[in-house]
């Protein structure tokens, strides 16, 4: 039997092993030009799962988050024991910016520093974070060596890139009940629409509110008036800080007609502020005040409407 696994497999060359073969019986011909024949050195492949990662905020730690698989995987059936996990961490842009040594992690990540033949050490469920919470994107450079079981040294290098996860703030608003029925109050005799109203923060970007405006229209979507009430936003809400994800609300008020009649209408609200980026954000929602009873004259023009805060 001849065995060669170092050679340039030429056609001549060949032709004389196929004579040497039908001269001496069976022989194996190994083709260096084929990556499948050569199982002299183990082959190392790493993988990511995402490889583009966009981060999730965690209000509970207040902390953005990238969250991604990475392991590595032996191709050519040599085991491998793995001594080195570096990552080196690069802006956006491929600024260098850390070289970290993450070797002493290899057996608490992957369960394993031995990678067997045609096998696959995975760290799943995982996150990365920086350490003040940022959500400022970065590239990192994984890279893996070790020996294989013929005592090669091998390894392979595989890249992630954690996105930027800061954008524009998005502003949503909400009224519980929508629409209002009212209530009749005899002690002022006067109709009373009770409900709270809310303005809330949906990307992670926290928000100064800085106006609030009312557009009044009747039940049959007739203009009546508007009123600003941005300077209302202190005494309703207590802040005019949205937090990222968090919630403005106004609770334990109503509304009333000066005149104390039952006559509902619908009021648009229209809240817009600035976020910490420095982009103008807005939202606006309406709430429907059902009328107390069916009137054949209804006010239509006129500030004749206030909302009253408990215990303002």
């Amino acid at each position: 039997m001849l065995f060669n696994n170092n050679v340039s497999a030429t056609p001549k060359l060949i032709l004389i092993l196929i004579m040497l073969c039908s001269q001496f019986g069976a022989c194996i011909i190994f083709d260096d030009n084929d990556p499948a024949s050569d199982y002299s050195t183990a082959v190392m492949h790493c993988s990511f799962n995402p490889d583009y990662v966009t981060p999730t905020y965690d209000s509970y730690d207040h902390e953005w988050r990238w969250y991604f698989d990475y392991g590595v995987s032996e191709n050519a059936g040599i085991g491998v024991t793995l001594k080195y996990l570096e990552v080196t961490f690069y802006t956006l842009n491929g600024t260098y910016i850390d070289n970290i040594d993450y070797s002493s992690r290899i057996q608490n990540w992957f369960g394993s520093q031995y990678l067997p033949p045609y096998g696959t050490l995975d760290c799943p469920g995982t996150y990365w974070a920086n350490s003040d919470g940022s959500d400022t994107g970065w590239q990192a450079v994984f890279t893996y060596g070790g020996v294989d079981d013929y005592g090669n040294h091998v390894s392979c290098t595989g890249q992630v890139t954690c996105s930027d996860g800061q954008q524009a703030a998005q502003l949503g608003c909400s009224f519980s009940p929508n629409p209002v029925n009212p209530t009749y109050d005899y002690y002022d005799y006067e109709w009373r629409w009770y409900f709270d109203w809310s303005v809330f923060e949906t990307r992670g970007t926290g928000v100064t509110l800085q106006k609030l405006w009312l557009d009044f229209y009747d039940l049959n979507g007739v203009y009546l008036y508007s009123s600003d009430y941005s300077d209302r936003i202190f005494s309703w809400f207590g802040s005019n800080w949205i937090p990222e994800f968090g919630t403005l609300r106004c609770t334990g008020s109503y509304w009333v007609n000066t005149d104390g009649s039952g006559v509902g209408w619908i009021m648009r609200y229209t809240y817009e502020g600035t976020d910490v980026q420095g982009n103008t954000v807005s939202c606006s929602g309406s709430v429907t005040l059902n009328d107390a009873y069916d009137y054949q004259e209804k006010t239509t023009s006129g500030e004749d409407r206030k909302m009253v805060v408990h215990g303002e």
